[in-house]
């Protein structure tokens, strides 16, 4: 059941409005049952737009564990001056504070750790596109087919994917690192309204947009994506102006495989067409994640390290 503003008390501001193109703040919140989750506000404008709207509609369609969770939603703003959209809380916080834990400290952030990002990632961009699972395809060695999409799916392409807008929860793990999630859905575009994404295209954050760019194709979040686990690696909070440089060392030189190395130069390419698309993604990702293991050898079980307790503070 969707629940409303009445079922939501608001603890603590997490973020003040405009800290997103297109919020007016997010709110720690807690549950009638006690449990925390994220209030993001909207203002009249970005409601009376119909982008509010347009956000909650495509987070009610969505059901994966590797798509942040909508819990209900209140977009009339005339008592309150904003409406809001309730959404599960990843108590570990974002790719991008992960990051920023292990700049501070000059670490590495473990190779097993970027294969599970690439993997959960790839699932939910995979489900946006088809309504799919393609978890138990991909680990039987076969990619996702146009064919295969739920009927009556209208495909949905993120188009603000960053390190800031990727959470981690320890929610249905099912492995020693968290569940990655995607989140922040204020840029999302649908088959049915993508020709109504030019007026806002200033609020996607540039500096992880693909070339393509204000134009958007199946292959452009995976480009994206790929930035992100960039910045990952280097441990860097944005990647490069220079995106030929960025695509020749996407891991620089940081003892990574090469099986990683390559992947990743493949989701860099600068040209739609050499990028692997949505559908294809989880497929590639779990092959290739079997390959490194087999270069790493020895060096295997050290690749994929837990993440330390501080990672996540």
């Amino acid at each position: 059941m969707s629940l409303s503003r009445k079922d939501f008390t608001p603890i603590k501001a997490l973020a003040a409005g405009n800290a997103g193109a297109m919020n007016a703040g997010i709110i720690l919140v807690r549950t009638r049952k006690g449990a925390k989750a994220i209030e993001k506000r909207f203002n009249a404008s970005i409601i009376r737009s119909g982008f509010a709207a347009r956000e909650v509609k495509i987070m009610q369609r969505c059901g994966h564990r590797n798509v942040c969770t909508i819990l209900g939603s209140d977009l009339d703003h005339y008592r309150y001056g904003y409406g809001s959209v309730y959404m599960e809380f990843c108590e570990l916080g974002s790719l991008q504070m992960l990051t920023e834990q292990f700049a501070r400290r000059n670490v590495h952030i473990p190779e097993g750790f970027l294969w599970k990002v690439l993997w959960d990632i790839s699932l939910a961009l995979c489900y946006l596109q088809t309504g799919v699972n393609a978890e138990s395809s991909a680990q039987n060695g076969r990619a996702m087919s146009r064919k295969q999409k739920k009927t009556g799916w209208e495909e949905v392409v993120h188009c603000d994917i960053k390190p800031a807008n990727i959470f981690l929860t320890m929610r249905d793990s099912t492995s020693q690192y968290p569940t990655v999630v995607l989140g922040d859905f204020g840029c999302s575009v649908s088959d049915s309204n993508r020709h109504k994404m030019l007026p806002m295209m200033d609020a996607f954050t540039s500096c992880f947009a693909p070339p393509e760019a204000p134009t958007y194709s199946d292959a452009s979040d995976i480009y994206s994506l790929a930035l992100s686990v960039h910045c990952m690696a280097l441990l860097q909070p944005a990647p490069s102006n220079d995106r030929e440089r960025v695509r020749r060392e996407p891991l620089g030189g940081s003892g990574y495989s090469s099986t990683l190395a390559r992947l990743m130069k493949r989701t860099l390419a600068m040209s739609v067409k050499d990028r692997p698309d949505a559908l294809y993604l989880p497929y590639l990702v779990w092959r290739e994640k079997q390959v490194s293991k087999k270069e790493l050898g020895r060096n295997y079980e050290r690749a994929r390290v837990a993440l330390p307790n501080w990672a996540t503070e």
